[in-house]
C-alpha cells in the first residue's frame, strides 16, 4: 500500500505517507470499536425502546457507550413506569 502511494505520488515525503496510512488505520479500528459498540446497544435495548431511538441518543452523546447507555436505561426506565400508571388506570 506504501510503495502504491509513493508511486502516485512521488513527491510526497515516506513519512508523511507512512503518518497518513497510521491515521487511517486509526480511524478504521475507532469506527470498528464504535460500530460493536451501537451494536451492543440494539442488542440489550432492542426489543426495549425503538432502534430509532437507541440510534439517536447514541449520536446525541456523541457516541460514548456508557453516557448512551446511561440515559437509554433511564428511557426504559420511564417508559416502565408510564406503562404501569396507564395500566392502573
Amino acid at each position: 500500500m506504501l510503495a502504491q502511494l509513493q508511486q502516485t505520488f512521488p513527491k510526497i515525503h515516506e513519512e508523511i505517507i507512512s503518518e497518513a496510512f497510521e491515521k487511517f488505520a486509526q480511524n478504521v479500528e475507532e469506527t470498528k470499536n464504535q460500530q460493536q459498540h451501537l451494536m451492543k446497544l440494539f442488542k440489550v435495548f432492542g426489543n426495549k425502546i425503538e432502534k430509532m431511538t437507541i440510534l439517536q441518543t447514541w449520536r446525541n452523546f456523541n457516541q460514548i457507550y456508557v453516557d448512551t447507555q446511561g440515559k437509554l436505561e433511564e428511557i426504559c426506565a420511564t417508559s416502565n413506569l408510564n406503562e404501569l400508571n396507564v395500566n392502573k388506570m
